[in-house]
């Protein structure tokens, strides 16, 4: 079967990426952004699920390279934890999506970058042994929906998080929101 794709940046190198994917190769830059710092919030509530030997936590959690693997290291600190309904119902959300978005940041991350002949539709070109050739969509409106993915899970990690903080620190969580929230009569 004949390809119908060229690969980009192939041609012209960083200026074929830039003037005709700018708006993509950003968005992918996003996703990979948010996917990091996701993945350090996910070593946080390893750490805290772990507070009284956080360091030895972060040892382990770092020689875990894989999201497959640092999940399972979740899974099991919350089962030697006494987590409240909230927080394990929390912590089950995150996996779960995470779980998702991961095959589809690593689709992004780890693809060769092909643009269609036919359409000139940038696609993530993700090669498997033995097996033809998987395409993603990498238009805009995917990407954009990946971030926005990304956001909902980082705002669930936020709630794991507070949940999860010691309750004076929550309770100046509670302070400073309500100090951040109008007062009767300052609105026009």
């Amino acid at each position: 079967m004949e390809d119908r794709h060229y690969p980009l940046g192939f041609a012209q190198g960083a200026s074929e990426i830039l003037d005709g994917f700018g708006a993509e190769a950003e968005a992918i830059g996003v996703i990979t952004i948010l996917w990091n710092r996701h993945e350090l919030r996910l070593r946080d509530i390893f750490e805290r699920l772990l507070e009284p030997v956080r360091d030895f936590a972060a040892a382990v959690w770092e020689s875990e390279n894989t999201h497959q693997g640092r999940a399972k290291l979740l899974r099991l600190a919350a089962r030697t934890t006494q987590l409240s309904a909230v927080q394990a119902e929390l912590l089950d959300a995150i996996l779960e999506r995470t779980a998702s978005l991961s095959e589809k940041r690593n689709a992004l991350a780890h693809a060769e970058y092909v643009v269609d002949l036919q359409s000139d539709a940038l696609l993530a070109r993700a090669r498997r042994r033995q097996k033809p050739p998987v395409y993603h969509p990498s238009d805009l409106e995917s990407l954009n929906r990946i971030i926005d993915d990304l956001r909902e899970l980082d705002a669930i990690v936020g709630a794991l998080s507070v949940e999860l903080a010691p309750d004076d620190l929550k309770q100046s969580i509670a302070a400073v929101a309500a100090s951040l929230r109008p007062h009767p009569g300052e609105l026009g």
